[in-house]
């Protein structure tokens, strides 16, 4: 499929340089092919995709968790929870007041060096300068009047703590944050200075959300994981209800992939609007996480540098 006009959201071209290289890549040839670090989204909504590709119907049965073994609710792999477009339509009204509509600008430099209309979807902009904000904000705003009192928490390396420390400041709801030893200080001080209650420890994000798990059950705090849940997942598609309401011609929408949490979201509302719209997942060479989950492979838990940071 040739694609004369893409979209970046949320800056890819600015994230990472293993991941330039992919998008890059794919742009120069057209966008139909499934490289390393690339990832092709179908099976979401689209008839003509379903009739391709074979989605089973019974999701392979997950084994029980051991007896030590703490399970978020919100993400249970045993009990997989289906995101609909109408979850994503009221993540955009609930979240409209209180989040960045950012502007989708076409790039002329990147255009004229591709050959085709290439947009970026400049969230940046928002407040604490990355998309987190959308699905942490309608997560916060759909807990019960008990759960906001208790407060929430989670485990996170940066922008999903920074995006609920400043939302729940907003929202006066007590946030706290479990953050690894190697967090950038930057972010550390700034979850502090909008009233997170921060806690560091451990060497993965992995060890951080086992010891969240543990914590929340003891405070009677709500956990909000940061990409494997469904108000989050729903908050971040309305990322992609915007570009399709800014950009007048869309041929395909390339996205970072990270937890999946961004991919999953502007995936279904892409797709659900736009069938024909190709949806196109770039992750780090370093840290091919996305790639690795479907292919079966171990997913490696220590983080690895890029310039996403």
């Amino acid at each position: 499929m040739a694609t004369k006009n893409a979209t970046l959201p949320n800056s890819a071209v600015n994230g990472s340089d293993k991941t330039d290289g992919n998008a890059t890549a794919i742009l120069e040839k057209k966008a139909g092919i499934n490289g390393s670090g690339v990832v092709e989204i179908k099976g979401l909504t689209s008839e003509d995709d379903k009739k391709t590709e074979a989605v089973p119907k019974i999701a392979p049965q997950q084994p029980a968790p051991k007896a030590d073994e703490m399970i978020d609710p919100a993400c249970d792999p045993r009990h997989p929870q289906n995101i609909q477009f109408s979850d994503i339509s009221s993540a955009a009204f609930n979240i409209r007041d209180g989040i960045i509509q950012t502007p989708c600008n076409r790039s002329p430099q990147l255009s004229s060096l591709l050959g085709m209309d290439l947009y970026l979807k400049k969230e940046f902009m928002q407040v604490t300068g990355s998309f987190k904000e959308r699905g942490a904000r309608f997560a916060l705003l759909k807990l019960t009047e008990k759960q906001r009192k208790a407060g929430a928490i989670a485990a996170s390396a940066g922008n999903h703590a920074l995006a609920l420390a400043y939302h729940g400041q907003q929202l006066g709801i007590p946030i706290t944050v479990i953050m690894p030893v190697f967090a950038p200080l930057m972010k550390v001080s700034s979850c502090r200075n909008y009233g997170a209650h921060v806690i560091q420890m451990g060497q993965n994000i992995q060890q951080c959300k086992e010891y969240g798990f543990k914590y929340s059950r003891e405070h009677g705090m709500t956990y909000i994981n940061g990409f494997d849940h469904p108000d989050v997942v729903a908050g971040q598609g309305t990322i992609g209800l915007e570009i399709l309401d800014q950009v007048s011609k869309v041929d395909a929408v390339i996205v970072p992939v990270g937890g999946g949490g961004l991919v999953a979201g502007v995936a279904k509302a892409v797709k659900t609007l736009r069938p024909d719209v190709l949806v196109i997942g770039v992750e780090a060479e370093t840290c091919p996480s996305f790639i690795n989950a479907m292919e079966k492979k171990n997913l490696p838990l220590d983080p690895e540098s890029s310039l996403a940071d």
